[in-house]
């Protein structure tokens, strides 16, 4: 268990993702990374063992970017993004802009991506209720 003081005053940028930042200071050697918060080894990071093969099972934690639409936003419509940014996500030149930052570039489909949601809410919210932490505004 985390100790609830260490987020006490716990601020987050949500526009600033660190990941290059630390990859970059990893390859260094300034930085001596332990283990690795998603459910998957690193592929710019191949030798970084996953929190879960260091021991600490189920703990996961990583960075995930979604495409949204309007709730009214018909299926058919919905089935066309999603199949286009599957393809983009498998080309060779996305995949070559994601991965050396540490990105795997996946394409959920719309029922994976909101349990997905579901998911990270449920567990980000008894994180904070454990810490101690009650919701802000911006």
């Amino acid at each position: 268990m985390l100790n609830p003081i260490a987020f006490r005053n716990l601020r987050y940028d949500p526009d600033r993702d660190l990941a290059p930042i630390i990859i970059n200071f990893i390859r260094s050697g300034k930085l001596r990374a332990i283990a690795a918060g998603s459910a998957n080894r690193i592929a710019v990071l191949p030798d970084l063992p996953t929190a879960a093969e260091q021991g600490l099972t189920g703990y996961e934690s990583s960075t995930w970017f979604g495409f949204f639409a309007p709730a009214a936003t018909p299926r058919a419509v919905i089935e066309r993004l999603h199949a286009a940014i599957a393809r983009i996500m498998q080309m060779p030149d996305v995949r070559d802009k994601f991965e050396p930052q540490g990105y795997a570039p996946v394409a959920l489909n719309p029922k994976e991506a909101a349990a997905r949601i579901l998911s990270d809410r449920e567990k980000w919210s008894r994180l904070m209720r454990a810490a101690g932490m009650e919701p802000q505004s911006l």
